[in-house]
């Protein structure tokens, strides 16, 4: 059964330290195999597999910079544990 697509967006200016404390709860949880986000009446629970992707792309120009992190895996119902056969 497929999971529904369900989407949280948050944008915010903050602090250093309140950003620092957002991406230490998030290495937590993928550390400790769940990542809970909750953004008034919207909430989402995410289960990191065991192999997980980590795209970061870092820009800088004169007037602004900028980190972007894509942390992503494949939901455990669409991965597949049949082995490749090449014939």
């Amino acid at each position: 059964m497929a999971l529904p697509i369900t989407e949280l967006k948050h944008e915010s200016v903050q602090g250093r330290e309140e950003i620092a404390s957002y991406l230490e709860s998030i290495a937590q949880g993928v550390r400790a195999g769940q990542v809970a986000f909750r953004h008034g009446e919207q909430d989402i629970a995410l289960k990191p597999a065991e192999q997980v992707s980590l795209q970061v792309e870092v820009k800088q120009t004169e007037a602004k910079s900028r980190i972007k992190f894509k942390v992503s895996w494949e939901s455990q119902s669409s991965q597949t544990n049949d082995p490749l056969v090449i014939e």
